[in-house]
């Protein structure tokens, strides 16, 4: 079964290896999806996903049709839910409607951190390039979500979570556990559970959704007593794999 792993992997590789043909819109992406010649951020896309094992359940290669098909069968996101896993819709217009098809553009998103998201896009710029890009959940071009996380799914729980240090803060705490959305809190509620300080423990760790200094040490004693190979207090992929494993060993 394809991971959302292998759709990051693949989404980088092509990032990677692809180069330009010099010839406007003809791409392997196109000939692969079937519509060579057309403007092809949508065919890269699905193409990508082949790549990783998932063919996706509808296929357009209309940024707006995919729009309106999201929309009808609840897949369609607004742009503060984006996660990983879900192919990002962009509106240059601004009109946050996609009403006038040129105007739009499409992306897989392949990181999360706060309110900031990466994604992997095709047919962008002059020379028609595989590039990522960062963009803010609140930048108005960014019109919608896709959502395919249940076609690619994590393995790893936090694989979705962001890289995180001292001076990190959640927009909006909520104290369930764990949330995407929240990840300096789930990071929170996690060493808890681990150290067994959970409830009403003295030594408890505050779910406030701020990376302060009892965070920080935390996070620092987790990393040495399981030997995370991981620059101390600061949490990474390693991290967020080794609470994940002890999670379960907990049966949590």
């Amino acid at each position: 079964m394809a991971t959302l792993q292998d759709l990051i992997d693949v989404c980088r590789h092509e990032e990677a290896i692809y180069r330009p043909s010099g010839r406007n819109n003809f791409t392997k992406y196109g000939r692969e999806f079937g519509a060579d010649g057309q403007p092809w951020c949508i065919m890269f896309c699905y193409v990508v996903a082949g790549y990783a094992g998932v063919t996706l359940p509808y296929k357009t290669a209309g940024v707006v049709d995919l729009a309106v098909w999201a929309s009808r069968n609840g897949r369609k996101r607004t742009p503060d839910a984006i996660q990983p896993g879900m192919m990002v819709a962009f509106d240059w217009t601004l009109t946050r409607t996609g009403s006038i098809p040129v105007k739009t553009h499409a992306g897989w998103c392949i990181e999360r951190s706060g309110r900031t998201i990466t994604t992997v896009e095709g047919n962008v710029g002059n020379q028609d390039e595989v590039v990522s890009r960062t963009y803010g959940v609140d930048d108005k071009v960014v019109w919608l979500g896709v959502d395919f996380t249940d076609l690619f799914p994590a393995g790893n729980r936090f694989i979705r979570y962001p890289k995180l240090a001292r001076g990190a803060k959640d927009h909006a705490p909520t104290g369930a556990f764990p949330d995407p959305m929240n990840p300096v809190q789930t990071l929170q509620n996690a060493l808890n559970i681990v150290s067994g300080r959970e409830g009403e423990h003295p030594d408890r760790l505050a779910p406030d959704g701020d990376f302060g200094p009892l965070t920080e040490q935390a996070v620092r004693d987790f990393q040495d007593f399981f030997k995370v190979p991981e620059i101390g207090g600061t949490v990474g992929a390693n991290t967020w794999e080794v609470l994940d494993y002890v999670l379960d060993l907990k049966g949590r």
